[in-house]
């Protein structure tokens, strides 16, 4: 029984494990921005949403090169320790944390926060998952082209 249990938090941990470090990043850094700015209001949590959702949509088109690339997920096997991702949450709440006090308008600081806590997390977060891949990625399928339409006889 204690090998099932063990196997599935393996999976658990494996499948949360992006998750909780972007909700450690967006919850720290913004409790971080409040705690020296104050309590955001309606409009500066929305300036704090509209600056993450910027910043996802920036590194999706910088990574996929457009917003019709598609992916399938393959299997990466990986170091255990690259669950906790201390270095890039760390490095995020900080990075917005900064950002967040620096900007002197208070709105602009949650949106200036919200961006930089996103971006700063994906970015980060690609850079620590390369190094804690444990061997080489399965290599993706190739990709099948699609045939060329056939012509109708006789449109030459």
């Amino acid at each position: 029984m204690l090998h099932r249990y063990r196997e599935a938090l393996r999976h658990c941990i494996a499948s949360e494990s992006k998750a909780y470090g972007f909700t450690l990043v967006i919850w720290t850094s913004a409790a971080l921005v409040m705690a020296d700015r104050g309590l955001p209001g309606r409009l500066g949590a929305l300036a704090y949403l509209g600056g993450a959702l910027a910043a996802m949509s920036i590194v999706v088109l910088i990574s996929f090169g457009g917003p019709e690339a598609t992916w399938e997920n393959r299997p990466m096997p990986r170091f255990a320790f690259g669950a906790v991702h201390v270095g890039s949450v760390v490095l995020a709440v900080l990075a917005a944390w900064l950002v967040g006090s620096l900007v002197p308008v208070h709105g602009w600081s949650f949106l200036a926060s919200g961006f930089t806590a996103a971006m700063a997390y994906q970015l980060l977060l690609g850079a620590e998952v390369a190094f804690s891949i444990a061997g080489k990625p399965v290599p993706a399928k190739p990709a099948t082209a699609k045939p060329a339409p056939s012509e109708p006889a006789g449109s030459r």
